[in-house]
């Protein structure tokens, strides 16, 4: 647990300037702990989506990733996995699953022997047809309030975010790798 200062104020959570209001990060912490509110929100959103016609939040989110990535000429799992921020073992378990309800096609890469191409059958086509005029309510209501302006502005944070969460996964790696040592260090 972090130690208070000598003068009994806790350190910062971000030594970032731009993150603060008048040298305080109160705003920041707040920020973040929204952004994990609306992430969990989101994830249990997409869960009941997916509930609506038994399929897993995941599975649903792998759906439309194969629709909007290669849904005709199929789309390597690799690709999948990348697109959804997710590991690929993770996205082949749940690309079997889904195979095996028939809702997607596997077939060998061309291009790649050591890859399958998925694609959606025509079950799977029919499924996102039901599912979609839900999912349009869903998200008409989430950014009911949201300008075009907003929805650029969100765009680019949330590339900013994707890109730099890989640098700050590492950096607490590091940190927890160092401690284990430090602990069995004699």
């Amino acid at each position: 647990m972090p130690r208070k200062s000598a003068k009994g104020k806790w350190p910062l959570s971000t030594s970032r300037p731009a993150l603060l209001v008048d040298g305080k990060d109160r705003e920041f912490r707040a920020f973040i702990q929204k952004l994990f509110s609306v992430t969990g929100q989101f994830e249990a959103l997409r869960d009941k989506i997916g509930a609506l016609e038994n399929i897993s939040g995941a599975q649903y989110g792998i759906l439309m990733a194969i629709l909007h990535h290669g849904a005709e000429t199929g789309v390597p799992i690799a690709r999948l996995a990348e697109h959804l921020h997710l590991r690929a073992n993770f996205v082949t378990t749940e690309v079997n699953k889904l195979h095996a309800a028939g809702l997607v096609n596997k077939k060998d890469n061309p291009d790649d022997g050591r890859s399958v191409l998925t694609s959606l059958s025509a079950k799977g086509r029919t499924l996102l047809e039901l599912l979609l005029p839900s999912v349009v309510k869903v998200n008409d209501e989430i950014f009911r309030e949201t300008s075009r302006s907003d929805f650029e502005t969100m765009r680019r944070i949330m590339s900013q975010l994707v890109h730099s969460l890989p640098d700050a996964h590492a950096a607490i790696d590091r940190v927890l790798r160092d401690m284990r040592r430090e602990k069995v260090a004699p």
